[in-house]
């Protein structure tokens, strides 16, 4: 089982691992190339949140799948034979 701590610092690594790509975004000035800045966000606030909602809800299901199909499956073998050994 991992600590708190530990999965608090595993968070924060993909975080920060992640900043630079997640800030980019299309110029809307005519190049096309990419900006580096928060005006997008801040011009668009709801768009920003449902996309944000998207993507909890997306990593939300990955986590989900990814506990579901690593948990064993429990068997039990209770009544499972064809004598009981009467």
């Amino acid at each position: 089982m991992k600590s708190t701590l530990r999965r608090v610092v595993s968070l924060a690594a993909v975080v920060l691992a992640a900043a630079p790509l997640l800030r980019a975004h299309p110029g809307h000035d005519g190049d096309h190339g990419l900006t580096w800045d928060f005006t997008h966000v801040a011009n668009h606030p709801l768009v920003t949140l449902g996309w944000t909602v998207v993507a909890i809800a997306v990593l939300g299901a990955a986590w989900w799948l990814a506990r579901r199909l690593t948990q064993p499956t429990v068997q039990s073998l209770r009544g499972s034979a064809a004598s009981r050994g009467k």
